[in-house]
């Protein structure tokens, strides 16, 4: 017996190293992915979610608002886990403070606040003064969260009176640009040396860029070449669909954002919010709505008379959008669905809108514009009825992703979409059915350990239920 409860235990410890091993890998490549252009956006995101002061915090949810000191806004990036779910601190090693921080760092220098090149051109830059550090952001912007009552700041570096940096360093968790082209807030940057450029042109692969004062790209040569062609009527653009990659994607979601029929973070995948952008700007222009930007497509949505978006912001069913997302947390919190949350308007969140309408006496179209939605995340939002509404509430969202977005997926291009095929602001949320699939680091542990007791729990029963068995029979023979 005692062998066999040390081999159930050796089995239960085998089990809880290989899971802990486990994690510790996947640490080690979510260290590895983390870039200053990267540290960059996430700052300048808290900064206009408006993140609050909060010793000792490192990005952790509080009433609804995350909050962090100084140096845990830089921690905050590195122990990310989503946007809706709080920094992990396992993920990464990192100084604590903000003067160990310094200590740590892998290059260094002297602010000289009469000579603006004492300060790197280099996008996500550690900037510190005693007892505190910020971000620097490029253009001669920094990001810090700086004391209670004060909060997040965004605020020129040379040019402010106090409190002033000191210094400059670079984190040895984060890797920084070095030579080529790197996208930033949407623009365009070109590192040479270490440093992106500015006030030049640079002729690149045959193209000659022109890049502006902030070190933004302003024009290129391929974008004159691309100018003039539209002019003599011909078609210079490239077929563009989902799963498309490059440059031109990248530009074509700038070009929507600007029109006000795409919301996300501008990069270079072309997913399903893409298309759908793409179908409603169609819709707008009079052209049959097929979410494939061909070159038909693109020659009207890059002429000056494009159509802007007459009802951006609005809400409607089949979109995919992280309008979508935070419209279901908000429909969560009031009752009228349950589930995670998606970047998807399926059948289910119809339901749950059309009872929100009419719980709220509104017309039940399936259709929320701005001003509805400002209602929908006001204090005056109607919250559902105490019985359910509809099905809605016994139904899963993530039921809802996994079904309709593989058939809206076949319906348009028989690819299915892929996490990483999701703009940057929706990667968090997209993903974290697979993460919950696998469970955190804690849940493996804490159902490890669960695990543990309830076999010890087993053996110990049988081990006395074998001792009064062996007593019952003594008891028997000595009769």
């Amino acid at each position: 017996m005692k062998k066999g409860f040390g081999f159930l235990s050796a089995f239960v410890v085998a089990v809880l190293i290989a899971i802990l091993s486990m994690n510790v890998s996947s640490a080690v490549s979510a260290a590895s992915a983390k870039t200053g252009v990267g540290l960059s956006e996430h700052v300048l995101k808290a900064y206009k979610e408006g993140w609050k002061y909060r010793a000792g915090g490192y990005g952790q949810f509080s009433g609804g608002v995350r909050g962090t000191d100084c140096s845990g806004l830089i921690k905050s990036y590195l122990w990310w886990t989503g946007d809706s779910s709080d920094p992990r601190p396992s993920l990464v090693s990192v100084a604590g403070s903000s003067g160990a921080m310094l200590d740590s760092a892998s290059s260094k220098g002297k602010i000289n606040y009469s000579d603006s090149s004492s300060l790197p051109r280099i996008h996500g830059l550690i900037l510190y003064q005693p007892g505190h550090v910020g971000v620097y952001v490029g253009n001669n912007m920094a990001v810090d969260n700086r004391a209670t009552g004060v909060n997040i700041k965004y605020e020129k570096v040379f040019g402010r009176d106090t409190p002033k940096w000191t210094m400059w360093f670079k984190l040895p968790q984060i890797t920084y640009p070095t030579t080529g082209f790197a996208s930033f807030n949407g623009q365009k940057y070109y590192y040479e040396n270490g440093q992106y450029v500015v006030n030049t042109t640079r002729t690149i692969s045959g193209v000659t860029y022109t890049f502006g004062a902030s070190g933004a790209l302003t024009a290129s040569s391929g974008e004159a070449i691309q100018a003039a062609a539209e002019s003599s009527g011909a078609t210079p653009y490239l077929t563009l669909q989902t799963d498309s990659k490059g440059a031109d994607v990248e530009k074509l979601q700038q070009r929507l954002k600007d029109l006000g029929y795409y919301y996300e973070s501008v990069n270079n995948y072309y997913d399903y919010c893409v298309s759908d952008a793409v179908s409603a700007f169609q819709g707008a222009a009079g052209i049959n709505s097929t979410g494939i930007a061909d070159p038909a497509t693109q020659t009207k949505l890059f002429a000056s008379s494009a159509v802007k978006n007459p009802k951006p912001g609005t809400v409607t069913p089949g979109m995919h959008s992280s309008l979508v997302l935070s419209m279901q947390k908000r429909l969560i919190a009031l009752g009228y669905m349950t589930g995670d949350p998606t970047i998807y308007y399926g059948d289910l969140t119809k339901q749950a809108v059309l009872a929100y309408q009419k719980a709220s006496g509104l017309a039940q179209t399936g259709i929320l514009d701005q001003a509805a939605l400002s209602v929908l995340y006001s204090d005056a939002a109607v919250k559902a009825p105490a019985q359910p509404v509809s099905s809605v509430a016994e139904k899963s969202l993530s039921a809802e992703a996994a079904v309709e977005s593989k058939s809206s997926a076949e319906s348009k291009s028989g690819t299915i979409v892929f996490s990483n095929m999701i703009p940057a602001v929706n990667a968090a949320a997209a993903d974290r059915s697979a993460q919950e699939a696998s469970g955190s680091d804690g849940g493996m542990v804490f159902s490890v350990v669960l695990l543990s007791a309830f076999l010890s729990g087993v053996f110990m029963t049988v081990k006395r239920i074998l001792s009064l068995r062996k007593r019952t029979a003594a008891v028997i023979i000595k009769k």
